[in-house]
């Protein structure tokens, strides 16, 4: 019974020994990723698009789902000669400990009378394991939610189903989208990624002049013409990973405010044609009893915090909007060259590291070899059959 408990333990140990080896690493450069894009959002929050602000912080989740060792020779910090910071941000920081190597020694043939010890990158794997689990499983069932909301939604009236025709022919969306109404939600929001809908709260386009009606509709279309649906999933499953990173938060709010100022920009291009007061509609309709933020990935809603959406209507007011509001062609490679410079941040790996690794290797391949060896020399005790018989 020890035996196999002596396994599972060495095996534990060493999947959270790879574990902390590769999250310690990212939790740094991911960290260091959120301190840069911070800063360069707060320069360019007034002197660029907010699309190209949702591509900047679209940089932080992408490098999350890239190993730390990735090593790129037209990166930032690869020619970054200093020891101290390759030391701090590459693979390096954590090296493997030799005491978690997945072999133990015998003294006996079949003696597993000592249980290993449970080492403290093994606790660590376990606690984030079940961190995300559960927050998986959270954000599995605000999916059934929102699935069933869609499912049990009624169709909404023509009056409403005209408005979006032609405001899908102004914004250039040609693939259908569903207007529907339901009473279980509490502001109108956007929905579906592979089959686009919009949901309006009930009794929401009798409260509403024409005017504000558009300007809603017009909203929610420009989260569907940006696949923004898309991107909340994303962000959503890599927080639900990374439940423990305390910048990621800071970049998840970011990023949501980027969204809604991206979209209202291309909202208000959009209505400015049709000489409609975008930010005037946009503030009648936050101050309705029964509009509340959405906090689902499933939708993408118009309303947030009083501060936030007081932010937006100022933005709109104040600065000059832009001509078009999607990402420029120069925007776009300019986040590349930003994604290529700052996302690889490992320098490939010191000769002593690689060297101190081939040791910890070389050491368990010994001692499991020195334990199979046992096992075939050892001859068998007195009192057993075999010797009986002889």
């Amino acid at each position: 019974m020890n035996d196999l408990l002596n396994t599972m333990i060495c095996w534990w140990n060493s999947t959270g020994c790879q574990f902390v080896n590769f999250v310690l690493p990212m939790l740094i450069q991911s960290s260091i990723i959120i301190a840069i894009v911070f800063i360069l959002d707060i320069f360019l929050r007034n002197r660029v698009r907010s699309s190209f602000r949702c591509g900047l912080w679209l940089l932080v989740f992408i490098k999350l789902v890239l190993p730390p060792s990735l090593v790129c020779p037209a990166g930032l910090w690869y020619w970054l000669n200093s020891n101290h910071i390759s030391h701090l941000i590459s693979l390096n920081t954590v090296m493997p400990d030799t005491s978690l190597a997945p072999a133990y020694s015998l003294t006996k043939p079949g003696d597993f009378s000592e249980i290993m010890p449970i080492q403290w990158p093994a606790v660590i794997f376990a606690l984030w394991f079940a961190g995300a689990i559960i927050s998986l499983a959270v954000l599995t069932r605000r999916w059934k939610t929102a699935c069933d909301i869609v499912s049990q939604a009624k169709d909404a009236d023509c009056l409403s189903k005209a408005i979006l025709s032609r405001c899908q022919l102004e914004l250039g969306i040609h693939r259908q989208v569903a207007l529907k109404v339901s009473q279980k939600i509490k502001g109108p929001a956007a929905c579906g990624v592979f089959s686009p809908a919009i949901i309006l709260p009930e009794n929401f386009t009798s409260s509403l002049s024409c005017n504000e009606l558009q300007a809603a509709i017009v909203h929610e279309l420009a989260h569907i013409k940006r696949n923004d649906l898309l991107s909340l999933w994303f962000e959503s499953i890599i927080r639900a990973l990374y439940f423990c990173h305390p910048l990621l938060w800071l970049a998840n709010r970011s990023i949501d405010s980027a969204r809604e100022e991206a979209a209202d920009e291309l909202a208000f291009i959009a209505l400015r044609c049709n000489s409609v007061d975008y930010p005037q509609a946009l503030l009648n309709i936050a101050q309705k009893p029964f509009i509340s933020s959405i906090s689902s990935p499933h939708f993408a809603g118009i309303a947030e915090s009083r501060p936030s959406l007081t932010r937006r209507i100022r933005r709109l007011v104040s600065r000059s909007i832009p001509v078009k509001a999607q990402l420029s062609l120069l925007g776009f490679f300019v986040l590349v060259i930003m994604a290529v410079a700052l996302i690889p941040m490992s320098s490939g790996g010191s000769p002593g590291h690689i060297r101190q690794v081939s040791n910890y290797e070389q050491l368990s391949n010994i001692s499991i070899e020195e334990n199979i060896g046992l096992l075939n020399q050892t001859p068998p005790p007195e009192s057993s059959p075999v010797n009986m018989l002889k």
